[in-house]
């Protein structure tokens, strides 16, 4: 299938047509924008004059794609029907392996979040799969809600409101209990990153979302010097925070009013970022060169820093004869 290249950027005020983008997983080289109709695109370039929708993912007959997990090596398309694609490849991907559970399809895949190493599936009974390519499929031993893999370490919602942090194939290193009032009820998603011997790549904290609309931000582990902190964020007045996204430079805490607050750390918010009026964001995705901001239009908004867009993507850019895009 020829490559779909998206040449400008879209007006903030143009509607939207009848498919929309409705979520998206940031990654280090490529973005995937999982799409309403099924499909997912996939953005690359490092800058904004060089990001475009290089591909667009077709699911196989009578499935969708209803969410992705982007990585460095391989990334991975969860399809409606419970199973999961494994892809990979530069401008041109495409499937390498289809993964589903032993018990298929009594027992079915409901979330993927891809790590450095292996990717964790999310079972429909609640059990985790660890999936390496080549290695046997082995199942985690406790059970659990949400998924966040990461570059080093991976953190896991437990049905309890606890979340344990995961690492070396599976192990738990933590468990950080549920405060006394409330309950963690999500975990930040998080970019797999690149890293280089000068401190990039390496995550600093992790952000929890608390049951009351707070976000705690947790550091260090039990087993080195200092122990773990907990600092809690409030949100503005009249508002919750309902997700985060975070890699090592920003982290985005999407509120209940579809602004998207940044913090580059230390438990303060440096800026808010709002959408278009009459918009809102309904989720974020931080990556390490961009992050994407989908917006309840359909549309995208794709930021390199600062707190700032610099560009959206849409939908309904379709391929012309010479390879660029039309609206």
């Amino acid at each position: 299938m020829p490559p779909i290249v998206v040449g400008t950027p879209v007006a903030e005020n143009e509607p939207s047509g009848s498919v929309k983008y409705v979520s998206a997983s940031a990654g280090a080289d490529t973005t995937y924008l999982v799409r309403s109709d099924g499909a997912v695109d996939r953005v690359r370039g490092g800058s904004v004059k060089q990001a475009k929708v290089y591909q667009r993912l077709l699911p196989p007959d009578r499935t969708t794609y209803v969410a992705a997990s982007a990585g460095v090596v391989s990334s991975y398309l969860l399809r409606a029907d419970g199973q999961v694609d494994r892809v990979k490849g530069g401008n041109d991907a495409s499937v390498k392996a289809t993964i589903q559970p032993a018990e298929y399809p009594k027992v079915k895949y409901v979330a993927v979040s891809n790590s450095q190493g292996p990717c964790y599936l999310l079972r429909s009974d609640g059990g985790v799969d660890m999936y390496r390519a080549g290695k046997e499929m082995e199942a985690l031993a406790a059970p659990y809600t949400q998924l966040s893999g990461g570059t080093e370490d991976s953190y896991f919602l437990a049905p309890d409101g606890s979340v344990d942090r995961v690492y070396a194939f599976g192990r738990v290193g933590n468990t950080y209990p549920a405060p006394a009032s409330t309950k963690y009820v999500g975990v930040a998603t998080q970019c797999v990153m690149l890293q280089n011997e000068y401190g990039g790549g390496h995550l600093h904290a992790m952000y929890v979302v608390r049951a009351d609309g707070k976000v705690d931000r947790i550091t260090g582990a039990k087993q080195f010097p200092g122990g773990v902190k907990v600092e809690t964020m409030e949100p503005p007045a009249g508002v919750l925070y309902e997700a985060a996204s975070c890699l090592d430079q920003a982290t985005y805490l999407l509120r209940s009013d579809g602004a998207v607050d940044r913090t580059t750390g230390f438990g303060k918010i440096d800026n808010t970022m709002n959408p278009p009026p009459g918009q809102t964001y309904v989720q974020v995705s931080a990556g390490q060169f961009a992050s994407y901001f989908v917006r309840s239009d359909g549309m995208v908004d794709r930021s390199e820093g600062f707190g700032r867009v610099q560009k959206t993507l849409s939908p309904e850019a379709e391929q012309d004869a010479d390879g660029c895009s039309v609206m």
